[in-house]
């Protein structure tokens, strides 16, 4: 890749964007996944991400869904439908509301950090929606009861 200096001692790539994103993708041709996996540099939380040519990068898959579907509304994340954090489909992608992101992500987990089951009795939803593992709060209200009582 050809490399520019900037006046101000940065670098820039004089190659445009288009074509380092697309050789950066790997098509999967598994009948059960037809994910393209993104085989550029990663975030330290998995998901892929490109150098814009300055002192930025940004997620591969927000770049793949602005080149292939559009511009992202204003405060909306792009969400990947089939929960691989490195595919870069845009059929795969989708640009839903930072509510609606967090709703799916946390309706998608199925125990607490601790290995409780979110089912059942065990499974306390808040007014604002939010599931709690009843198991952790009794425990929790339990040893803030304790701290209290030794004051």
């Amino acid at each position: 890749m050809s490399i520019q200096k900037r006046s101000d001692g940065g670098r820039i790539a004089s190659r445009p964007l288009e074509d380092r994103f697309v050789e950066r993708i790997k098509e999967s041709f598994d009948v059960h996944n037809d994910c393209w996996i993104w085989t550029g540099s990663k975030s330290g939380s998995g998901y892929g991400q490109i150098w814009l040519g300055t002192h930025e990068r940004e997620c591969a898959h927000r770049i793949a869904y602005e080149m292939f579907v559009g511009p992202i509304p204003e405060g909306f994340h792009v969400d990947h439908l089939c929960r691989n954090r490195l595919c870069v489909n845009p059929a795969h992608l989708e640009a839903i509301s930072r509510k609606e992101n967090v709703s799916q992500w946390n309706n998608s987990k199925t125990h607490c950090r601790n290995g409780h089951p979110f089912s059942g009795d065990n499974l306390r939803v808040k007014t604002n929606g939010e599931r709690r593992c009843r198991i952790c709060h009794n425990q929790q209200s339990l040893a803030a009861y304790y701290r209290r009582k030794e004051r």
